[in-house]
C-alpha cells in the first residue's frame, strides 16, 4: 500500500505543512545571523573528551535545549584579557567535566584547570554555554532576554559549576569515602555507586518534580522573577530538568544516617555496661527480676531500671539523662562553704611584664650584651635613612624665651631628637608594609580577605603591637615638649602660657606669643637670672655724707680676708648706716667694725 493511501490525505497535507513552517523558520533564523545549539551540538570537534562532554551536557540540559539561540559570531574565537578569562563560567558540572578529562586525577592543578577551560573556549559549543560574566552572555546570544532566559533554565544545574578550591574539595571527599568503604568489613557492604556531587535539595525557585522526571515551572512565577519573558510563550523553554541522581542520592544518605543510630547504640549500650556495678550488688526491683528470670542472657536495654539504695555503692542516674553514660556515677556531695577554709587572695601584675624567651634572646643577640663588642654597635648609616627634618626634629625655642634658656634644655632637645627620628622611622615601615601588601592584594585577589583578617582586624595582634608602639613614642615625645615649655615659663604667666599650643616649628605658637608678650610689661618678660657683682664699699658718717672708697684703699685688715668671698654681703645689705640696723645685728655681725673702729 503507498504511504501516502495509508497515512491518508489530510494527515499528508498537515504533515507538509509542519514541514514547510520549520523550514522557513530555520531559513529566517541563518538568515539573521544567529545559529542553535542543536547544530553546534552535532557539528565535528577535534576537542579532546568531546563526546563524553556532549553526553553531559545531554543529560542536565532541559528538553528544547537544541532549538535555543545564539549569534553565529560564535564560530569565531574570543579574544580575552586573562582577568576576564579567570571569570569565565560554563554551565557545565565542574566535577563531571573534570572526570571527563582526567578520570583518575583527585586534584585539579590551576594548569590542568586552565587547559580545560582553553580547550572549551576553543570549542563553538563550548562558548555557546558560558553564563558569566554577564556581558559576554549577552554578546554571544545577542540580546538581554536570550541570556535571561538560559541562566532561569540552567539554574536548576548551576550550584554544579565549582570553583578549582570547591572541585579539589569534593574529589578529595570522595576519595575519603571509597577509602573508608574498603575499609569497612566484607559482611556489612554499604558500597554504593557514588553519584555525582550534587545538592540535597533543589533551589528553591524550583517547582516539586512532575512527571518525565523534569520540574515544571508555571510562566507566572517566570515573568515575575523576570519581566522580560512575559511576552515569551514557547512550552518547550518552559521546563526545567531534575538532577538525575538526586533520589539515589538522597537514599544512601538516608542508609548512612540508619546505619550511624545503630551504632550509636551499640556505643551507648557498652557504655552503660562498662559504667554499671555488677548485678549481684545491686538489689532489684520486682520488675526487674522477671525480667532477668525471663531472660538471663539479654544485654542491657534502654527500659533497664535500677532501684539501689545510699549505702550501697554509687547512685545511679536514668538512662535518658546522660546517654553517653558521663553522669552515671556522681561525686560525693562538698558541703556548700568548703572553699571558704581553702582562702587564697588575688596578686596584681607586675609593673613591667617579664618579655618572652623568644624575644629576649634576639634582644641581648642584637645588643651584644655580654660580648666585648658591645659598643662597636653602627648606626651612622641606619640614621642617616632615619634622620629626617621638619617636625621630627626638636621644636625651636621661641626668641621671647631664648635668655632664659637652662643647661637642662639640651638634654630635653636630645631626647626629643631621638623619639623624633623613631616616629619618623616607624610611619615609614607603616607606608612600605602597606604599599607592599597592596601590591600582594593586586596580584593575588583571592588573599584580599585573608590578609585583612590577619594584619588590620580590631583583634589582630600585628595590629595590636603597632599601634601600641607608635602610642609610645609619640606621648613620650609630647611629654618631653611639656618639660621643656615649663622650664622657661616665668611664674606669673603659667596659666596664660599654658593655654598656647606648640606650633610644628616652635615650643609656643608665634603668633599667640607675640599677642602674649605685647600684653605684658617690659619687666614681666623672663630676663636672665644671673646676679651681677657689686664692689664693696665701707660707709663712714661724717655729717650726714657717706663715702665710697674701694677696699683695697680704706678697708681694715679683718674685711681684707673676707674680699675674695662671694656670699659675703655689701654694706648697705647688712644695714650698715640705715636707721634700721639692730643692736642684734651689730652684736652678730658687726662685732669687727666696732672694734676695729671703722664706724
Amino acid at each position: 500500500m503507498p504511504f501516502r493511501t495509508f497515512v491518508g490525505p489530510s494527515l499528508m497535507s498537515s504533515f507538509s505543512n509542519e514541514f514547510l513552517l520549520f523550514s522557513l523558520s530555520r531559513q529566517m533564523t541563518e538568515e539573521s545571523g544567529l545559529v542553535s545549539l542543536g547544530n553546534l551540538f552535532d557539528s565535528p570537534s577535534n576537542m579532546p573528551a568531546a563526546d563524553c562532554v556532549k553526553g553531559i551536557v545531554a543529560e542536565y540540559l532541559p528538553s528544547g535545549w537544541r532549538e535555543w539561540l545564539v549569534r553565529d559570531v560564535i564560530s569565531s574565537p574570543l579574544e580575552l584579557d586573562p582577568s576576564t578569562r579567570n571569570k569565565l563560567r560554563f554551565a557545565i558540572p565542574s566535577v563531571r567535566l573534570l572526570e571527563a578529562f582526567f578520570p583518575k586525577c583527585r586534584h585539579v592543578s590551576e594548569k590542568k584547570f586552565k587547559e580545560v577551560k582553553d580547550h572549551l573556549l576553543s570549542w563553538p559549543f563550548g562558548r555557546a554555554l558560558i553564563f558569566s560574566p554577564s556581558k559576554i552572555s549577552i554578546h554571544l546570544r545577542g540580546s538581554e532576554e536570550r541570556h535571561v532566559q538560559f541562566v532561569r533554565f540552567t539554574d536548576c544545574f548551576r550550584d554544579l559549576c565549582l570553583s578549582r578550591s570547591q572541585v579539589n574539595k569534593v574529589l578529595e571527599s570522595m576519595d575519603a569515602e571509597a577509602c573508608s568503604v574498603r575499609s569497612s568489613e566484607p559482611g556489612k557492604s554499604t558500597d554504593l555507586e557514588s553519584p555525582p556531587y550534587e545538592p540535597l535539595t533543589p533551589p528553591l525557585s524550583r517547582s516539586l518534580p512532575g512527571p518525565g522526571n523534569g520540574v515544571s515551572v508555571s510562566r507566572g512565577s517566570v515573568r515575575q522573577a523576570h519581566p522580560s519573558l512575559a511576552h515569551h510563550t514557547d512550552p518547550v523553554l518552559m521546563r526545567q530538568p531534575i538532577p538525575p541522581s538526586t533520589d539515589v542520592r538522597m537514599s544512601a544518605l538516608e542508609k548512612s544516617v540508619s546505619s550511624i543510630q545503630s551504632e550509636m547504640k551499640t556505643l551507648v549500650a557498652a557504655l552503660r555496661a562498662s559504667a554499671a556495678p555488677p548485678q549481684s550488688s545491686l538489689p532489684h526491683s520486682p520488675e526487674c527480676q522477671e525480667s532477668d528470670m525471663s531472660d538471663s542472657s539479654s544485654e542491657f536495654s534502654e527500659d533497664e531500671c535500677y532501684s539501689p539504695s545510699p549505702s550501697h555503692g554509687p547512685r545511679l542516674l536514668p538512662a535518658d539523662d546522660d546517654p553517653w553514660g558521663h553522669s552515671l556515677v556522681r561525686d560525693p556531695e562538698v558541703p556548700l562553704d568548703a572553699s571558704f577554709w581553702d582562702p587564697m587572695t588575688k596578686e596584681k601584675d607586675p609593673d613591667i611584664q617579664e618579655p618572652s624567651a623568644l624575644l629576649l634572646s634576639q634582644g641581648i643577640l642584637c645588643q651584644r650584651l655580654g660580648e666585648a663588642a658591645w659598643n662597636r654597635i653602627r648606626y651612622a648609616d641606619a640614621e642617616k635613612k632615619l634622620k629626617r627634618g621638619a617636625m621630627f626634629q626638636p621644636l625651636a625655642m621661641n626668641s621671647v624665651f631664648e635668655k632664659n634658656n637652662s643647661p637642662v634644655d639640651f638634654a630635653l632637645r636630645q631626647q626629643e631628637r631621638l623619639l623624633g627620628t623613631v616616629c619618623h622611622g616607624l610611619l615609614a615601615q607603616r607606608k612600605a608594609f602597606k604599599d607592599t601588601l597592596s601590591n600582594l592584594v593586586e596580584s593575588c585577589p583571592a588573599a584580599k580577605e585573608t590578609v585583612k583578617e590577619c594584619f588590620f582586624s580590631e583583634d589582630s595582634e600585628f595590629r595590636s603591637q603597632s599601634e601600641a608602639l607608635l602610642q609610645f613614642v609619640c606621648g613620650k615625645r609630647a611629654e618631653v615638649i611639656s618639660d621643656r615649655r615649663k622650664a622657661v615659663m616665668p611664674p606669673d604667666g603659667v596659666r596664660t602660657l599654658q593655654l598656647i599650643n606648640p606650633s610644628t616649628s616652635h615650643l609656643f605658637d608665634e603668633d599667640a606669643l607675640a599677642k602674649w608678650s605685647a600684653s605684658h610689661s617690659t619687666s614681666s618678660v623672663p630676663r636672665s637670672r644671673q646676679v651681677r657683682k657689686r664692689p664693696f664699699s665701707a660707709v663712714a658718717n661724717d655729717g650726714g655724707h657717706s663715702s665710697k672708697r674701694p677696699m683695697a684703699a680704706s678697708a681694715p685688715e679683718p674685711f681684707r680676708q673676707h674680699r675674695g668671698s662671694k656670699s659675703r654681703p655689701s654694706a648697705k645689705s647688712r644695714g650698715v648706716g640705715s636707721k634700721h640696723f639692730t643692736s642684734r645685728q651689730s652684736n652678730s655681725r658687726g662685732r669687727n667694725f666696732k672694734a676695729k673702729g671703722a664706724f
